[in-house]
């Protein structure tokens, strides 16, 4: 969840509130996603400000998403690199659970290109060097971001980019959150074998992440399908960085970077033969802004120990902490003192205490008699707890396969509908395909591209429509610029038919993308993590 820029924090309320019997105090509201929300905080023991990230309470009672928090949590607080923003708590109040981690003033670097426009081919490839040694400390220890993109990169008051959001991170070998089928990343960000599962995800999955995030640091826009790029694409790029880019967002992963060491070596190379930022060039670190230095600490007299429901609702109760650092493991030199092994018996004694069973204790002891009618109570016995079992291994395998159907048929609905929502989003632009005729006598450059990408949706295999949507919408970006810099009426009235199509697109995609994140979320329910363990 990428955090406001500090010139643009909302005013604090005017009674902060406090969450962990207190320690923390919640001063503003930094930023809110679909599951959570991000608050300034003061960390009353240490006296230092701090990000605290709340699950939304109807979030915190799915246990899917409050599992993959609490993975977050856990991730985060076991990778302390200068790259990484560090979680340095955790728990949960009443029912909403909550991290307390390292504030970074400077914001996202998505704000930087939102205020300023392109960066700096040498501050955005320095940034990135610090990116891929983040991000290469966490492949060094299993984990896998999955989720790399502008709005989950901050800068901290030195301009030192830190990563942050592991929230759909995923642990190698921890496989009972990713189930194949699901999923999960940033359209956009995301590595095309992502799109058929974040199961397949690897380290260059987050190869291709971070080549995305460079393209829209240093190109001043999203990036959309990547890997399909032309030269166009990268002609206002420097060589070396468009390089850089063109390797790692590969559409096959096996010619991308093998590691992201390897793409943090080839920006070091490329440094030295980039151009110095323009002396006019702002800061990464915002100047004006809220200085954390600068701010009054909240004290006890003054915070509401109760939290607005819909802003994480925090009950007053004992935090249950959930990332713990367990104790280490003493071994003792010495074996117990029940051990039946005796370094200095002989082997031949140790063989005859062995077939005597000498130093053993008998828990029980029967006896060698045993009458025929204590045999047959005891067969009885067995006969009746083998019925026992065999009625309760019906019943669970019963249940079992209703479980197991209504996952697949849940599943099966949804899926039917997101497939229906994107026939819909090729019908809408096959309806637009009316502004070729608009554009055609405006000599646009992009015109043939346009109309390429329509015929493509219009005619293309399964994949190749799919990838020509997200060049279209690209494409149509480009063209709109182009006509509104030439401002003439013709062309005013263009752009104005062109911003409609857009929208009427932008609509029909959002509901496909709606429709998908319900069909991961379904498969993140026990009944369709069950389905898709079996392949549905």
């Amino acid at each position: 969840m990428p955090l406001t820029h500090p010139d643009r924090l909302p005013p604090p309320p005017a009674i902060p509130r406090a969450i962990a019997n207190g320690r923390y105090i919640l001063v503003r509201k930094l930023a809110e996603g679909g599951t959570a929300i991000v608050h300034l905080g003061y960390d009353t023991e240490t006296g230092q400000w701090r990000a605290v990230k709340t699950l939304l309470t109807e979030y915190s009672k799915r246990p899917a998403l409050r599992h993959r928090f609490e993975i977050e949590g856990r991730t985060m607080a076991e990778l302390e690199h200068p790259n990484i923003i560090r979680v340095y708590d955790a728990g949960q109040d009443g029912d909403t659970a909550w991290l307390v981690m390292e504030f970074a003033e400077g914001g996202s670097v998505i704000d930087w290109v939102e205020q300023h426009g392109r960066m700096p081919a040498r501050m955005a490839c320095e940034l990135c060097i610090g990116l891929c040694d983040g991000i290469q400390f966490a492949h060094e220890r299993g984990v896998i971001h999955r989720d790399i993109k502008p709005q989950n990169v901050l800068v901290d008051a030195t301009g030192t980019c830190k990563v942050t959001d592991f929230g759909i991170a995923q642990v190698v070998q921890e496989t009972r959150m990713t189930m194949t089928g699901t999923v999960m990343g940033t359209i956009g960000y995301m590595a095309p074998e992502q799109h058929e599962s974040a199961k397949h995800a690897d380290q260059r999955a987050d190869v291709y992440s971070i080549a995305a995030t460079l393209y829209t640091l240093l190109a001043g826009e999203a990036p959309t399908h990547l890997f399909m790029a032309d030269d166009s694409d990268f002609e206002t790029l420097p060589s070396a960085m468009a390089e850089v880019i063109r390797k790692g967002a590969q559409y096959r992963r096996e010619v991308r970077y093998e590691t992201v060491a390897e793409m943090g070596d080839a920006l070091r190379r490329a440094l030295p033969t980039l151009p110095p930022d323009p002396p006019d060039t702002p800061p990464l670190v915002a100047e004006g802004g809220v200085r954390l230095d600068q701010l009054t600490p909240p004290t006890a007299s003054t915070v509401d120990p109760g939290l607005d429901r819909r802003h994480a609702e925090l009950a007053p109760s004992n935090a249950a902490p959930i990332v713990t650092v367990p104790p280490p493991v003493q071994r003792s030199e010495e074996p117990p003192s029940n051990h039946l092994v005796r370094p200095s018996e002989e082997p031949a004694a140790l063989a005859r205490r062995s077939l005597t069973n000498e130093g053993v204790p008998r828990l029980i002891d029967r006896g060698s008699h045993t009458s025929a009618r204590e045999a047959q109570e005891r067969q009885e016995r067995r006969r009746r707890v083998g019925a026992v079992l065999a009625i309760v291994l019906a019943v669970v395998l019963a249940l079992g396969g209703a479980v197991l159907g209504i996952g697949a048929l849940r599943i099966g609905q949804w899926e039917k509908l997101e497939e229906t929502a994107q026939e819909h989003v090729y019908d809408q632009i096959h309806q637009e395909r009316t502004l070729l005729d608009v554009l055609r006598p405006l000599d646009v450059p992009q015109f043939d591209e346009l109309q390429q990408l329509f015929d493509q949706v219009d005619h293309g295999h399964p994949e190749e429509r799919e990838a020509a949507v997200g060049r279209l919408m690209t494409t149509l970006d480009k063209v709109r610029r182009r006509l509104e810099s030439r401002g003439s009426t013709r062309e005013t009235h263009a752009v104005k038919q062109v911003t409609e199509s857009q929208r009427r697109l932008q609509e029909r995609i959002a509901e496909q993308q709606r429709l998908d994140r319900q069909v991961e979320s379904i498969r993140d329910s026990v009944s369709g993590r069950i389905a898709s363990a079996f392949g549905f």
